[in-house]
């Protein structure tokens, strides 16, 4: 093997273990971020509100960390697909094929298993992200719905007196038949 051959297989290693190593800190996040889904839904349930904020925050702080990794994994697709020799839209698969041509098979099984597993992942929490909406928009309804009525309730009626010609006078409202009713 040529001294050129070799460094541009060792770049192409070196590459694929960074990108498996973003991969897996995603696959992390991720879990991290399900993990937070399912006790927001079990305070939801349990209508403990009192760490709702908290693990609101935590939330967002993961989602924000996938982003910045996501961020990372497409500098490292972009550095992938120049490695190989590929045009600017080839995939994840399109780079494994190219690396298995290139005698890193194992590299691409790997790189394949991880982004299965974050598919599956990600597809985990897309479910109760929706469960999530829906929970949240129902209670948000409720609590509309109840402030209606607590402001009605509280809301007197409008004091009213009439003439002996039947218009209406002008009444005190702290009167005692306005009181009474």
């Amino acid at each position: 093997m040529s001294g050129s051959q070799s460094t541009g297989s060792t770049g192409l290693q070196n590459m694929t273990e960074k990108l498996l190593e973003t991969l897996s800190e995603e696959d992390e996040a991720l879990r991290g971020l399900h993990n937070q889904f399912s006790r927001m839904r079990d305070e939801l349930r349990d209508q403990q509100m009192n760490q709702l904020e908290t693990i609101t925050r935590e939330a967002s702080n993961l989602l924000s960390e996938i982003d910045r990794l996501a961020q990372a994994r497409a500098r490292q697709m972009r550095l992938a697909r120049r490695l190989l020799g590929l045009d600017d839209h080839a995939t994840l698969d399109d780079v494994a094929a190219a690396m298995d041509e290139q005698g890193a098979g194992q590299l691409a099984r790997r790189l394949h298993r991880q982004r299965d597993q974050i598919r599956t992942r990600a597809q985990q929490i897309q479910e109760q992200a929706n469960e999530l909406t829906f929970a949240l928009e129902y209670a948000s309804s409720l609590g509309r719905e109840m402030l209606s009525i607590l402001r009605g309730a509280s809301s007197s009626a409008p004091a009213q007196g009439y003439t002996k010609r039947g218009g209406e006078a002008d009444t005190d409202p702290d009167s005692l038949v306005n009181t009474v009713g």
